[in-house]
């Protein structure tokens, strides 16, 4: 589809059959030639690729979880943050714990360990594979956007509370400023780290949300206008106007 829209496209996959799959697909479809290309690789190669030439998205599914299963945890998150050094944006679906796979041992509890390379990062759906049951989280990361809704407002500036600190991932509690807006991200790592401030982070959201959106207020107290909450079991989020 990006293709199609005209965007340059290069894929990677380190098994040389997949790319001839790849290759006869394109030239079945006349007049996407010329915006995608395939390379046969492993990690090494796509670090090479996105270090020497100008790349706006990274899209990476079924990869990450056999890097950290090959090289470990530390090695891979050095990885993504090489990868974010370059490419501004990520979308990845990522393999869990839970999987009653061989490697899942080797995952960390929960995969935005991996991507505090990036300012903001957002679970935007899931999916099953045909390994097992459980569904994989597909992930958004962006050094320069926040999703507001359907769309893309760019960071003009941002921070992360100090307190909410994990193992020495910043992801947690994050605060972006976007134009006229102020996006909010809380993020439940998991339990097992939660010591206390994520769980007061996502309650102080509700409760924001909950009174921006009160029709007890008078209109006239020029209160910020809620314009995205979302709660989920792992993360909240509330897109809101700044004070006028």
């Amino acid at each position: 589809l990006l293709a199609q829209d005209g965007h340059s496209i290069v894929g990677v996959d380190y098994e040389q059959r997949n790319i001839d799959v790849c290759e006869a697909l394109t030239y079945e479809n006349t007049g996407l030639s010329q915006n995608l290309e395939f390379v046969c690789g492993d990690v090494t190669k796509v670090l090479e690729l996105v270090e020497h030439n100008n790349f706006d998205l990274l899209v990476a599914f079924s990869v990450f979880h056999h890097i950290v299963f090959r090289d470990g945890f530390e090695s891979t998150a050095d990885v993504v943050a090489k990868i974010s050094s370059h490419v501004p944006n990520l979308i990845g679906e990522f393999a869990l714990v839970e999987e009653p796979l061989y490697w899942a041992e080797a995952q960390p509890p929960d995969p935005r360990f991996l991507l505090c390379s990036y300012s903001y990062i957002e679970q935007v759906g899931s999916s099953q594979t045909h390994l097992s049951n459980v569904q994989r989280p597909i992930i958004f990361c962006s050094r320069i956007f926040v999703r507001v809704g359907q769309e893309l407002k760019r960071i003009d500036n941002w921070f992360y509370h100090e307190r909410s600190v994990i193992e020495g991932c910043r992801e947690p509690r994050r605060v972006f400023y976007c134009g006229d807006l102020l996006v909010k991200l809380v993020v439940r790592v998991s339990e097992f780290f939660d010591n206390g401030a994520i769980t007061a982070g996502r309650k102080e959201l509700d409760e924001e949300a909950r009174y921006l959106r009160s029709s007890l207020l008078p209109t006239a107290f020029g209160l910020p206008v809620v314009l995205d909450y979302k709660m989920t079991g792992s993360e909240s989020r509330i897109a809101r106007s700044l004070l006028p």
